[in-house]
């Protein structure tokens, strides 16, 4: 078999067919690493040009994840961060502190979601042609969208999520069709994507040690990875 270019090799391991080896697929942490395959030191000025020049150099397919100054942040919902390093935030705070602001919050969150509408959607296609040049060969998704279950419970944290199922599911419900209606409107709305890839990431956050976080009955019933087209 001759050899595959790295989006033959990946366009065809997602075809279920046989490429001419496995793709390889990492997300790269580790700056020794990183420095080691681009020959030159990682700061966080030049983390744009040399994680892609490195990660050519080895991957197949790969998503844009960039280091970050550490420091705390409030994001425009009243959602507080932490980043303790280059490449981990975590949340710490949320904007609600029981039940029933909780549900006002949701409540919030479908109007918002349910009047959002695509915008420049000009402006992220040339910034996604951009890392395309950046990251050469290496195949990067023409567009990254989190499955509607997990766009939920992990900005609201998943106890509290488990909480307001309980106390809430027709509004968890109602919730969780915003969210998706939002998303396919984002995706259908990028029309040129094929510029910069043939691929597409459609996640969910879902798996624990041994079993999945929430049931096969809960996931079907939510039509969870049913409902993309």
């Amino acid at each position: 078999m001759a050899e595959m270019t790295k989006e033959e090799r990946v366009v065809c391991a997602l075809s279920r067919e046989e490429p001419d080896r496995v793709p390889l697929y990492d997300l790269v942490d580790n700056s020794e690493i990183i420095q080691h395959y681009a020959g030159e030191k990682l700061t966080l000025e030049n983390a744009h040009d040399v994680i892609p020049r490195a990660l050519n150099r080895v991957l197949d397919t790969t998503r844009v994840w960039m280091p970050h100054a550490p420091g705390r942040r409030v994001d425009d919902r009243g959602f507080a961060h932490e980043r303790g390093d280059w490449w981990n935030e975590w949340q710490v705070s949320t904007p609600f502190h029981n039940m029933v602001e909780l549900i006002a919050f949701v409540k919030d969150e479908i109007e918002r979601l349910e009047a959002w509408q695509p915008t420049d959607t000009d402006a992220e296609l040339k910034d996604a042609l951009i890392w395309k040049e950046r990251f050469g060969e290496v195949v990067i998704p023409a567009s990254t969208a989190g499955e509607a279950l997990s766009d939920a419970y992990i900005l609201v944290g998943l106890d509290q999520f488990v909480y307001l199922e309980s106390e809430a599911p027709d509004l968890v419900d109602r919730w969780l069709k915003a969210l998706h209606a939002r998303t396919m409107r984002r995706l259908q709305a990028q029309t040129r994507c094929r510029e910069v890839s043939p691929i597409a990431w459609v996640f969910d956050d879902m798996a624990y040690k041994g079993r999945l976080m929430f049931s096969p009955r809960y996931l079907r019933a939510h039509r969870v990875f049913q409902n993309i087209a």
